[in-house]
């Protein structure tokens, strides 16, 4: 038997312009125990419970059970049922401010978005049964199936239908979504690490009867990683996302399927206490949109920053 707990505290303040009140802000405190069961030599069972409360919508339980078979050395197999939750955010609970049309439209008021701080926490029950194994003693494959259960999902709802329109947030929705996950990684030398991962999902919307909005059916991303024992490494990610359509005010607002490439770049010093690092990201399309809301898509751009990270040891 192997038992654990813990707690925590989180304070987080904000002041902005977009909410009323302008400054706001979030306790966020809440405790966990866990505890693990060998029942037979080859299966075990793990369980644990949470409970947290927040500034928002006050305090709510989540609790979790795994069982975890390993019928040979090399093959393992865990199905898991969990509870969870969402609560909304600052903005989502608090906003106070006018959207505008988008260029090259004239800048006039197009909407009032007003926050709702009467929503209830999303709730989810996910279900995911899973395999794990190692193919050629060196390829490391994982295999996922999941089912979640979403109550209470939070969206935007439109208050007033005639221009100028009123916006805010509800429990809208009720959804299931489900699908695989499969990931593999494959060290080809000690320094030299390949890893990839594809993600098929279905979402459905409960009351309508109908995939939700926004959500791609497939996703792809593989990753080349270069680490040397001179503290020095490389990253190369790309990421396809399948094409999503979104619901607009005038109509539906699709995006493209893409293909995106970032780099990382990073040299650790001190026995690997500060690291300084370059990213790129998008590297190959300047712009190209990701995301939709009523107005319309939204485009990322080509990204280029610095990173530095010290570690006290």
């Amino acid at each position: 038997m192997r038992s654990y707990g813990g707690a925590n505290y989180k304070n987080t303040t904000i002041d902005s312009t977009l909410l009323k009140p302008r400054k706001d802000h979030d306790d966020l405190a809440g405790g966990f125990f866990q505890d693990t069961i060998r029942i037979l030599d080859k299966l075990d069972f793990s369980a644990g419970i949470k409970y947290e409360t927040n500034s928002f919508t006050g305090g709510d339980w989540s609790s979790r059970g795994c069982i975890l078979y390993s019928p040979l050395s090399n093959h393992h197999l865990r199905f898991s049922v969990s509870r969870a939750y969402r609560t909304p955010g600052f903005f989502e609970n608090s906003a106070w401010t006018v959207r505008s049309l988008p260029a090259p439209l004239p800048p006039l008021p197009f909407a009032f978005v007003i926050g709702n701080d009467h929503m209830d926490p999303e709730e989810l029950t996910a279900y995911e049964f899973g395999y794990r194994t190692t193919l050629f003693k060196k390829i490391g494959l994982n295999v996922e199936l999941y089912y979640n259960d979403m109550k209470d999902g939070v969206t935007n709802v439109k208050l007033k239908n005639t221009w100028p329109f009123v916006l805010s947030w509800d429990n809208a929705f009720n959804a299931v979504s489900k699908g695989i996950e499969i990931s593999a990684d494959y060290p080809i030398t000690p320094w030299w690490l390949l890893r990839a991962n594809y993600t098929y999902q279905e979402v459905e919307n409960k009351r309508a009867n109908q995939d939700i909005r926004g959500t791609p059916k497939h996703k792809f991303n593989a990753w080349s990683s270069f680490t040397f024992k001179n503290g020095f490494s490389l990253d190369l990610m790309a990421m396809y996302v399948d094409k999503s359509k979104w619901t607009g005010f005038f109509g539906d607002v699709k995006i493209d399927d893409y293909v995106r490439f970032d780099i990382r770049i990073a040299q650790k010093f001190f026995n690997d206490k500060l690291e300084i690092a370059f990213v790129g990201q998008n590297l190959t399309d300047k712009l190209h949109p990701e995301i939709a809301d009523g107005l319309g898509n939204y485009e990322t751009d080509q990204l280029i920053y610095g990173q530095i990270t010290l570690r006290f040891q």
